[in-house]
């Protein structure tokens, strides 16, 4: 098969090229419906995979899953203090903080959604205040999340409000992580807020 052959199956099936990817991996986070849709249309039209592009996404997948990945998704520049809470309590937890700013180069909530799932994150944090129904768009039944320091009509009301940011952050990731550990025992959490005191 040509080497565009998943966005072949992707245009078919009517999804995105990740979800033909997860699907042919018999990833649990497609549906099963969509998996057997998805891989029927693979076998009718011939479809083998490149083994030397299988043997490089096997190896990225083993050290990649050594680490699990939080995101913050910001729009503008992050806080340093917030920046450096949030990371130092994700290393603590054992995850990685990746930030994905969505004003440089400007990304839709639509294609943010899409790169979280494709990147297999587990929880986000979202702090968009300039955009604060940004979050309302996300598809976020994929991952557990919270909003740090803004409204959303998505999250339940602010559970904490303190004066120090800090703290805040560090709860934020506490709270995220407890999150995820509910969602992989089966018990998924909506999203909840906590929120700094602006004064």
């Amino acid at each position: 098969m040509k080497a565009h052959s998943l966005k072949t199956i992707a245009d078919i099936a009517g999804v995105t090229r990740t979800t033909v990817s997860l699907s042919l991996h018999n990833n649990p986070r497609i549906s099963e419906s969509t998996r057997k849709r998805i891989q029927r249309i693979a076998r009718d039209l011939g479809y083998r995979p490149n083994a030397e592009i299988s043997r490089v996404m096997g190896a990225i997948r083993k050290t990649s899953a050594v680490q699990q990945v939080l995101a913050w998704v910001v729009d503008g520049e992050p806080e340093e203090a917030c920046l450096g809470a949030f990371r130092q309590t994700a290393q603590s937890l054992g995850y990685r903080l990746d930030v994905f700013r969505i004003d440089a180069p400007p990304l839709s909530a639509k294609r943010i959604g899409e790169i979280l799932f494709a990147r297999n994150i587990q929880g986000v944090i979202f702090t968009t205040p300039h955009h604060p129904d940004f979050m309302d768009g996300v598809d976020i039944s994929s991952f557990c999340a919270c909003a740090f320091g803004m409204r959303s009509h998505r999250v339940h009301r602010v559970d904490r409000v303190e004066n120090d940011i800090g703290w805040c952050a560090r709860e934020t990731v506490r709270l995220l992580d407890q999150m995820i550990r509910f969602h992989e025992i089966g018990h998924p959490q909506i999203a909840k807020r906590i929120s700094p005191c602006a004064a």
